[in-house]
């Protein structure tokens, strides 16, 4: 044979070589490729029952059969699960509502800009304003009694999805709370219902009903019917306290050199020319913790301040601005008219007898 021919046989049977070896990459791969495909997709579930979740910008969320935040950590656990196994499918015993996020109050509306709350015929409003809550159109709301019930309804989780309707709850919700955050499209709508015995039924957005504990929706309630602050003068810090009652005029300032309390007193029609000075601290703090019993009526027409005869009152009271107008009361409370809200409200009239007096022996003294 010559050389020439055994170059040629040699070249024949390395092609055939590489031929075969690209022969069996390319089944590799095509194998490789096909078992990739039976593993669990990493952006799309289908769950038996019909659950669909999908993975949007890191997380996960179902979109079917409701729409509805997932527990991604959960589903990244069980994903990792049923891949290690070589499943190509999720498994049968796997529930999608095992998979929901039990929060009830959704992130879209994190942080909160404005709630409303419906107890009853009762409809609270509520801003935030800088660092608090505050009560529209006018009021004030008690910082620990917000921080209660944001925690309470932050903490809200459901223990199931409800498939049937609504058929041993009333027609109209125990408690409604509208969450709103920043924008218009950032609100949710939360409506309790109490079941006969320890549970209570959750319904979102007017769709999907959810199951909890009853004793959890009823904090949530104790916790809103404490929201409204009952100091009249709360959040006041009483730099300046007017008394004007049938004896005279009693002014307690805040000193700016040591910034003590310090009280003068003057005859009727004395204004300011003060004839006795006395340390006003007690009287002062007595002042700015007086808290209303009942609120009477709220935006209270002239007729009806009328009525309840704080068109002539006894005594005012005024602190840094804010003026509240005691009337001649009878028993044991006394109405009142808070100029600033237009809100008639009852206090103790024992409470107010008691300044009354003091402050007349100051003036007396």
């Amino acid at each position: 044979m010559s050389s020439a021919m055994r170059w040629i046989i040699l070249l024949l049977a390395a092609n055939g070589i590489l031929a075969a070896a690209l022969v069996g990459s390319v089944g590799h791969r095509q194998a490789s490729v096909a078992a990739d495909s039976a593993v669990i997709p990493a952006n799309h579930i289908l769950f038996p029952g019909g659950g669909e979740a999908v993975l949007r910008n890191g997380s996960w969320h179902f979109i079917s059969p409701i729409s509805w935040a997932a527990d991604s950590i959960a589903i990244e656990n069980a994903v990792d699960a049923m891949n290690s196994s070589g499943a190509t499918a999720v498994t049968d015993g796997l529930r999608w509502k095992d998979f929901l996020h039990k929060r009830l109050l959704l992130q879209n509306v994190i942080p909160l800009k404005r709630l409303r709350l419906e107890l009853g015929d009762r409809t609270i409003l509520l801003k935030k304003k800088n660092c608090g809550w505050v009560l529209l159109p006018h009021g004030f709301v008690d910082g620990d009694g917000m921080d209660d019930f944001l925690n309470n309804l932050s903490l809200l989780t459901f223990s199931d999805v409800i498939d049937d309707e609504l058929t041993q709850c009333s027609s109209k919700p125990q408690l409604v709370v509208v969450a709103a955050g920043a924008f218009k499209d950032q609100s949710e709508k939360l409506e309790f219902f109490l079941l006969p015995g320890e549970m209570a039924v959750a319904r979102i957005n007017a769709g999907v009903l959810f199951a909890l504990p009853a004793d959890a929706v009823k904090s949530l309630m104790s916790a809103a019917i404490g929201l409204r602050s009952r100091k009249i003068f709360y959040g006041l810090s009483g730099e300046r306290i007017l008394w004007r009652g049938e004896d005279g005029v009693t002014v307690l300032r805040r000193s700016e050199s040591d910034g003590q309390i310090v009280a003068a007193t003057s005859s009727p029609g004395g204004g300011e020319a003060f004839s006795t000075k006395f340390d006003g601290s007690t009287i002062s703090n007595r002042i700015l913790a007086l808290c209303w019993s009942e609120i009477v009526v709220e935006e209270a027409t002239e007729t009806e301040i009328a009525l309840y005869g704080l068109d002539r009152p006894r005594w005012e009271l005024n602190v840094d601005g804010r003026t509240l107008l005691i009337g001649h009361g009878g028993g044991e409370r006394v109405y009142c008219l808070d100029v600033s809200q237009s809100t008639i409200v009852s206090l103790s009239s024992d409470l107010l007898e008691d300044i009354a007096a003091v402050l007349s022996d100051q003036l007396g003294g």
